[in-house]
């Protein structure tokens, strides 16, 4: 989906230049046929509309980036990294070796078998526990309903 963006992208910074569009394409192997091939076939060629150009390409770069950390996993690491510093110390690290290991098989590319998916959710599941028993420990989670309620003196 990504390469098939930035072709689109280059087709509308080239004024429609179609040239551009098969160019970018074929500089990675992707053919009309292959293009057609897709469970969700790809037919047409892209062809200039009537709007601003640059704000749909802004657009276009932006869902682009969007699928870049979605794809690589940065959207669950940028999550971590903001959250960190919240979270015990124990806990980190287990996160921190889920968010390696999922950057490592989406760049290996290869399919999780059922032992690591069983594994990764044992640790998940640790990691749960452990920030539960923080929240707890500081009172956010595990103060009494009727604490919440209590008139004052």
């Amino acid at each position: 989906m990504d390469l098939q963006l930035r072709a689109v992208i280059g087709f509308l910074e080239s004024n429609g230049d179609l040239k551009t569009y098969w160019r970018i394409l074929g500089e990675h192997n992707v053919s009309r046929e292959r293009l057609a091939s897709y469970e969700r076939k790809i037919t047409c060629e892209p062809y200039m509309v009537h709007t601003n150009i640059g704000d749909l390409v802004n657009d276009f770069r932006s869902y682009l980036s969007i699928l870049k950390d979605v794809h690589d996993a940065l959207d669950i690491k940028k999550a971590f990294d903001y959250a960190r510093q919240y979270l015990p110390h124990d806990a980190v690290g287990l996160i921190e070796q889920l968010v390696q290991e999922l950057g490592t098989q989406r760049l290996q590319q290869k399919p999780m078998n059922a032992e690591d998916a069983m594994r990764r959710f044992q640790t998940l599941s640790e990691a749960r526990k452990k920030i539960v028993f923080t929240l707890n420990q500081d009172g956010g989670a595990a103060k009494k309903t009727s604490d919440l309620h209590e008139e004052p003196l």
